[in-house]
């Protein structure tokens, strides 16, 4: 098991409803950082700054944040990019960090084949959509399996009426999106 997939369950150890699971779970992820898991830390600003099972702790929920963001510049998994980009986007306040700094992640993931990165450029550059280079994108990160992708492309000029359409929203749902779901039920 690697590093990234150790984190992801022990961040499931962590808001278990179980209070030792939970204490266990924020061990292992303390541990995990410890080790410079850049998912590890992630996961500990969010348990200090929600509180999880413990009272919130802002001191340490910056310290982490501190870490996590001294590790962007030797960042070279897709996945850890895209956190990246999510953190810069949406936690910018702890990161200290723009769009733009989260659109340059997003640049780089993509580059390494992440659909899931491609897609948030893409919603990052609405303003573009329809643009050639805009559904290139699109398309691209729908068949890297992004299913957010894949359900939007159904909906492009070209595609949608067309027995492709179903396709894609086929997809999608068999992957468990749920917008595709509820629109081939409708």
């Amino acid at each position: 098991m690697s590093y990234r997939a150790a984190a992801e369950a022990a961040y499931l150890l962590a808001c278990d409803e179980d209070a030792e699971l939970a204490k266990l779970g924020v061990r292992l992820l303390s541990d995990l950082a410890d080790k410079s898991c850049y998912l590890a830390m992630l996961c500990m600003v969010y348990l200090h700054d929600t509180g999880g099972h413990d009272e919130r702790d802002i001191a340490l929920a910056r310290l982490w944040a501190a870490r996590a963001k001294a590790l962007h510049p030797m960042l070279t998994d897709a996945d850890d990019l895209c956190d990246a980009g999510n953190v810069c986007s949406t936690y910018a306040y702890w990161f200290e960090t723009t769009e733009h700094d989260a659109l340059s992640f997003w640049q780089r993931a993509a580059s390494l084949g992440s659909g899931f990165a491609l897609w948030q450029i893409c919603e990052t550059n609405r303003v573009d959509k329809g643009s050639p280079d805009w559904v290139e994108k699109l398309a691209l990160a729908a068949a890297l399996g992004n299913t957010e992708a894949m359900v939007e492309f159904s909906e492009q000029d070209g595609v949608q009426g067309t027995e492709q359409e179903l396709i894609w929203l086929r997809a999608a749902a068999a992957l468990g999106n749920l917008r595709a779901k509820e629109i081939l039920e409708y």
